[in-house]
């Protein structure tokens, strides 16, 4: 049986090796930022794995940027998110996970989304990729 750590270091190894790593002007981590972390960055998890003989699972491959500050009429500056920029990583993740096999795992897109960070003053793109492993 693999294990969400084997699923997660997978993606890390694929990312890390990616064009979006080289891009991205923070860095790449596994399971969260480190605390107080501002910039770009791409964060790898994942959701509980299945036991089954076909083993299914979910991984969260989050790639944030920092909001712009914008000042709309006579208002104080008001966060935004930055959709230029994350129009930019979004493509170059979509290239890197759309669709791999590697060690008895299938790894494919199944969702996006863009969320905001209530961690910080970011919003991220998530992708959901979904793996599929045979156990022997």
């Amino acid at each position: 049986m693999k294990t969400t750590l084997h699923f997660v270091d997978k993606a890390y190894e694929r990312v890390k090796a990616s064009q979006l790593a080289q891009v991205v002007s923070g860095s790449v981590f596994k399971y969260q930022k480190p605390k107080g972390w501002a910039g770009e960055a791409v964060v790898i998890n994942s959701l509980p794995v299945s036991a089954e003989q076909v083993q299914t699972g979910l991984i969260n491959i989050n790639v944030f940027v920092p909001d712009l500050k914008l000042t709309i009429g006579a208002q104080g500056p008001e966060l935004q998110p930055n959709t230029a920029r994350l129009s930019e990583l979004a493509d170059m993740a979509v290239e890197t996970l759309k669709s791999w096999y590697q060690d008895g795992t299938d790894y494919s897109i199944e969702a996006q989304s863009l969320i905001k960070d209530d961690e910080g003053d970011n919003h991220y793109i998530n992708f959901r990729v979904r793996v599929y492993a045979l156990n022997p």
